[in-house]
């Protein structure tokens, strides 16, 4: 009943989370996911194989995009999201709870008898969850564009069709194989 009273509260409140948390850090994000699509793909194509190079770089260029796409989606992106989300999102949020404290909003509440952790954690923790989702596949998203950009300046004979089925060979068609993993 408490929450049905205070709904509006509740999307306020929500909405100034979801702007702090999420729309702040989604630049940095992408810019992240970029720069890290960039680095790996450069460096996973740089590789030196010695004598056998010409022999043994095309064979093995499909199978470095491949597992690129793959440890892009399944391990690096999740994981710069949640470093990012837990430092820059997670200051914010406490930001935020420690101005309420300064403020004495958090007593007000205290003193109406309201609970604050149902008041102020259920909100936050609902839009950090989204949040975490969107942010991996904004990461996902940029890491990838940074991916094509290093992969088609270091090879250009692979062409871009080459690279994006090779890239997307073992996560098929979106939502990617492996996504129920991501939100469970």
């Amino acid at each position: 009943a408490h929450l049905v009273r205070n709904l509006r509260w509740h999307l306020l409140f929500g909405r100034k989370l979801a702007v702090d948390l999420l729309l702040g850090a989604a630049p940095f994000l992408a810019a992240g996911g970029l720069c890290l699509g960039l680095v790996l793909t450069h460096f996973a194509l740089h590789a030196e194989f010695g004598p056998l190079e010409g022999f043994v770089e095309p064979l093995f260029l499909d199978g470095m995009i491949e597992g690129l796409g793959l440890v892009f989606f399944a391990v690096i992106a999740p994981l710069f999201a949640s470093i990012l989300l837990a430092a820059r999102s997670g200051a914010s949020a406490a930001g935020t709870f420690a101005q309420m404290r300064l403020s004495s909003e958090l007593d007000a509440l205290q003193v109406l008898g309201l609970d604050r952790c149902l008041l102020l954690g259920l909100p936050a923790m609902a839009i950090l969850a989204l949040a975490f989702v969107l942010l991996d596949l904004l990461a996902f998203a940029c890491g990838t564009a940074g991916s094509a950009v290093a992969a088609l300046a270091a090879k250009p004979l692979l062409g871009f069709h080459t690279w994006q089925s090779a890239y997307f060979q073992h996560l098929g068609d979106f939502p990617f194989r492996g996504t129920g993993e991501l939100l469970w």
